[in-house]
């Protein structure tokens, strides 16, 4: 008969990370509205403000899909535990900026306390996930290799972006407009993505290409994540501008094709035919 694994046993959230998540869900949810309603970014420049905010916006949106997500995977979905990932990987990255790049303000504590919950969940919960549990059920062939090549696309854009604003400003001797604009010392997001998320796409798409394991289970996570992430910009181009941008456009399109590229991906993810025949042996 099929062993825990293919009844999703080994899948679940255990109690520790339903804990977390109800603790990661109270906290964001405190720092959100703190940073829409009270006046905690008064340190800020107001380019940067307005960033804040447009990432508030998005953290509030997060969590009802980290709700849903958390009680899903709680009953035993893979595919549910997936989306979870993602929205911690988002976490993790917003409060990276928050603690370091936002000016020192009553919710520094609560900064910091989110960021180290939501890595050491995503941590504990990675090194106890199989890859081979999102092994390709019906995706495969042309479809993998489309999720994959979008990924190393889309960090190929961004990569573009970032390094026209950087590279000029290096050679030149100066800070980008970016940076001066924010009052900051550099830009967290070039560091964030340059460093670790555009190479992270890159890898992770070349796997799914190439049919290999932790490709088939990070690219819905990290689907999730450029989506939440891409609204959060989205919600600070909007507010920036007071109206609907064309790079705000061009943005939405990018977070559509994530969300429906994630639920393509996720459609056709499922134990290999190879795996369960050996569980079944068993």
């Amino acid at each position: 008969m099929l062993d825990r694994v293919a009844r999703g046993e080994r899948t679940e959230l255990n109690q520790r990370e339903r804990w977390s998540t109800a603790l990661l869900v109270a906290l964001v949810a405190a720092t959100s509205v703190s940073g829409l309603l009270a006046n905690v970014y008064a340190g800020e420049t107001s380019s940067w403000r307005l960033e804040a905010l447009g990432q508030d916006i998005a953290n509030l949106l997060s969590l009802p899909l980290l709700i849903a997500a958390a009680y899903l995977a709680a009953r035993g979905s893979l595919k549910a535990r997936l989306v979870w990932a993602g929205v911690l990987l988002f976490m993790l990255y917003a409060f990276v900026v928050y603690a370091f790049a936002a000016h020192f303000n009553r919710l520094f504590l609560v900064y910091v306390a989110t960021l180290g919950l939501s890595v050491y969940t995503l941590l504990l919960a990675a090194l106890h996930f199989d890859p081979q549990h999102a092994t390709a059920g019906t995706v495969g062939g042309w479809r993998s290799r489309l999720v994959g090549g979008f990924l190393v696309v889309v960090a190929a854009l961004f990569a573009f972006l970032w390094l026209s604003e950087d590279v000029p400003a290096v050679l030149a001797g100066v800070a980008p407009a970016t940076v001066q604009s924010s009052g900051l010392l550099t830009n967290p997001i070039h560091v964030l993505d340059l460093a670790f998320i555009l190479p992270g796409a890159d890898m992770i798409g070349l796997q799914l290409w190439q049919g290999r394991p932790w490709g088939f289970a990070l690219a819905a996570p990290l689907l999730v994540f450029m989506a939440l992430t891409g609204i959060g910009i989205v919600a600070a181009l909007v507010l920036s501008s007071g109206a609907i941008p064309g790079s705000a456009v061009l943005m939405s399109v990018i977070v559509l094709a994530c969300i429906g590229l994630s639920v393509f991906h996720l459609a056709g993810l499922g134990p290999s035919v190879k795996s369960t025949r050996l569980r079944m042996v068993a």
